[in-house]
């Protein structure tokens, strides 16, 4: 065994990128996947390995042996045995330390990589105190990593980071971009300026797989759409869902190249806005089915899902529409820091470990 949790936390989960899901059984994936992607890279994993993610507030872990590990997202003032651990950047586990994270004080979710990836016995439901994480085997460069890491100092936080330039910034109240959906052409003028002027509070009563938003009312046309009127919290509170995995580097994945008269995908896909008959909007964050019926107004472009992924329930966000042909370079641009990150850090580490 290699992570003993000695205290749970608020909703700590382990999540990972996969379109089968964690151990086959549906998980819905993670919320920020720059931060899943960027911990896992930083400690020598594939980008979507499972990691643990914790939303609201960390637990204590206690190490069961030497670890690499990383921590990204949230500012949960993370300590190891007593001392604060820097956010994106690999830092060592010595075996039998401690690791305390706390409440969330800016963003919403954190998340923890280990070296080879961690894994389970509850699959993807929330952890338990005195539960066990099993980390599989690290790959080479990781553990030549640890080696010249315990020769050299012994410090607990490595040279290497992922730098302020390309990390998202969380901010207290978001622009989310977005692209429009064939059927937001069914709003009426005044809707499509509410919702592109107005702020969106992130519901209390809002679950795992999305936000439901609280906001201007937004009103279809008559005859637009025929949404439901069971409201949508029953497909967003609670369900599990397959989640669905993107690589890194595939410019076509994520959805972005789409037009104004069509809404690439499904209506499950990370980032989709649907609008209920309640006239308040949803924001999807992870894969999978839901309730048909629903008017698809748009997509939140998959650079900004991150941001979207960081606020905290009964704190806002603001939407933005740009077009398709921005949405996609944006994605790319992100993209390409997260190569960039991938090859620096791989340089860095065959240096570090001569």
């Amino acid at each position: 065994m290699s992570l003993l949790v000695r205290r749970s936390g608020r909703l700590s989960t382990l999540q990972r990128e996969d379109c089968s899901g964690l151990h086959g059984g549906g998980a819905l994936g993670p919320w920020d996947r720059f931060a899943h992607r960027s911990a896992n890279l930083l400690v020598g994993n594939d980008a979507r390995a499972a990691v643990l993610e914790m939303t609201l507030q960390g637990g204590v872990l206690q190490a069961q042996q030497e670890l690499l590990a990383a921590i990204c997202g949230a500012d949960m003032g993370a300590e190891l045995d007593g001392e604060r651990v820097p956010l994106w950047r690999p830092f060592r586990l010595p075996a039998g330390s401690l690791l305390s994270l706390g409440y969330a004080v800016q963003g919403c979710r954190s998340y923890l990589a280990v070296a080879g990836g961690l894994d389970g016995a509850r699959g993807e439901a929330a952890l338990q105190a005195g539960d066990v994480l099993d980390a599989g085997t690290p790959t080479l460069p990781s553990r030549r990593l640890l080696q010249a890491w315990g020769r050299r100092d012994g410090r607990h936080a490595a040279p290497g980071y992922v730098s302020t330039y390309i990390r998202p910034v969380y901010a207290a109240l978001p622009t989310l971009r977005f692209i429009r959906g064939r059927e937001a052409e069914g709003l009426t003028d005044e809707s499509m300026r509410s919702f592109c002027t107005g702020s969106f509070k992130v519901a209390m009563e809002s679950g795992r797989i999305g936000c439901l938003l609280e906001g201007a009312k937004l009103t279809l046309q008559a005859g637009a759409s025929d949404a439901p009127s069971a409201p949508v919290a029953g497909s967003l509170a609670g369900s599990t869902v397959a989640t669905g995995g993107e690589l890194i580097g595939s410019p076509g994945s994520g959805g972005e190249a789409t037009s104004s008269a069509t809404l690439g995908g499904d209506a499950g896909d990370p980032g989709t806005l649907l609008l209920p008959a309640s006239g308040q909007p949803c924001l999807l964050m992870t894969s999978g089915p839901v309730a048909e019926g629903y008017a698809r107004i748009g997509r939140v472009i998959s650079a900004d899902l991150p941001l979207a992924a960081q606020v905290k329930p009964g704190s806002y966000m603001r939407f933005e529409e740009v077009s398709p042909a921005e949405a996609q370079m944006l994605q790319l641009l992100q993209q390409l820091d997260l190569r960039f990150l991938q090859a620096g850090l791989k340089m860095w580490v065959q240096d570090y470990a001569k």
